[in-house]
């Protein structure tokens, strides 16, 4: 009962937070990506999305914080994120940033841990950081949505350009992968 309580108070302190949002004066950006089946051309597209949240929040730094560490391969030399790491939700310094944006199969878990780490906190002090959900980008089955839907960055009219990027699924190579596919491509007469 006592958890129920705490839950209903962080929710509607992250619900009152996320009124007072304003994308164009925050410094900080955290997607925390924790998506259990790895699935490359989903991910891909997941992932893709990152290039639209940079141009959402221009001024931003986006740090990106997967659980499995297959994705991080994926953005290694990845241009729109300042920092990409593994890592489980418990362990983020939640209070490091003004915005997180969540895509997950599992987002009453991730609740739960916000529970736990800041539910007598909330007592003292205002929740400070926005935490919405993303998980509808990601083509997951069934995920229960726990947290605040982030409208404005999904209603976003993006030019037609910007969507076309995402649509090509993006992947961004080091110059040492990219000499190894060329002379790989080049030995089997393919370029």
């Amino acid at each position: 009962m006592l958890n129920w309580i705490k839950g209903q108070v962080l929710g509607k302190q992250i619900k009152k937070r996320n009124k007072y949002i304003d994308r164009e004066e925050l410094s900080s950006v955290l997607v925390f990506y924790d998506i259990n089946k790895f699935l490359i051309g989903d991910t891909l597209r997941s992932v893709s999305n990152l290039f639209l949240v940079k141009k959402f929040f221009p001024a931003s730094e986006i740090d990106f914080v997967a659980r499995n560490f297959k994705v991080l391969e994926l953005l290694e030399n990845y241009p729109f994120i300042s920092s990409c790491s593994q890592g489980d939700f418990s362990d983020i310094p939640i209070e490091k940033y003004d915005v997180i944006l969540i895509v997950s199969d599992n987002e009453t878990k991730i609740f739960g841990s916000l529970i736990k780490k800041y539910g007598s906190y909330q007592y003292r002090r205002p929740f400070v950081t926005s935490v919405y959900s993303l998980t509808s980008i990601a083509d997951t089955e069934e995920n229960p949505i726990r947290f605040p839907i982030y409208h404005e960055l999904i209603d976003y009219e993006f030019s037609v350009k910007d969507r076309l990027k995402v649509a090509k699924s993006m992947i961004f190579l080091s110059r040492g992968e990219q000499e190894w596919a060329n002379t790989f491509l080049e030995e089997k007469v393919l370029l």
